[in-house]
């Protein structure tokens, strides 16, 4: 109750970025470390860490890539236990972190990145939220095969 009332106290920014920073020293510490499975429970802890860092983005590709695919790890591996709405959160915070360049900086990335959210939107029951992933890929892809996994 005290710890509880100690962090509503803090501003919200300060604690995304409490959160930001506790998630990738832990990251930092093990799956940045050549650990062979980046999916291991301590990359979950970190990956929610960086999830409650709602608002913190990351400007530097260097980071930013290797985060995207840590989370569209994660969000593959809830997919596979069921875990719907943990799944469409990670790929969104994936996407996020790819920005409004994500196409040009990986595009492999970003679309296996679009293609998962959508997929999780309709195993979520939120279809209507399909067709912003949807437009997304059609507008950055020429091929139809690219665009087959997302209809």
């Amino acid at each position: 109750l005290i710890q509880q009332a100690a962090y509503e106290r803090v501003p919200k920014e300060v604690a995304f970025s409490y959160h930001f920073n506790i998630g990738l020293r832990i990251l930092k510490n093990s799956v940045f470390k050549g650990q062979t499975d980046p999916i291991s429970l301590v990359s979950f802890v970190a990956l929610d860490q960086i999830l409650a860092a709602k608002s913190v983005t990351v400007s530097e590709p260097a980071l930013r890539v290797p985060l995207a695919a840590l989370f569209l790890r994660a969000g593959r591996y809830s997919l596979g236990v069921a875990a719907f709405p943990s799944a469409l959160s990670y790929f969104e915070r994936g996407l996020s972190f790819m920005g409004d360049d994500g196409w040009e900086l990986n595009f492999e990335l970003s679309l296996r990145l679009h293609e998962s959210a959508c997929h999780a939107c309709y195993l979520t029951a939120l279809p209507d939220r399909v067709p912003t992933y949807v437009d997304e890929v059609i507008s950055h892809t020429e091929n139809f095969m690219d665009q087959v996994k997302c209809h």
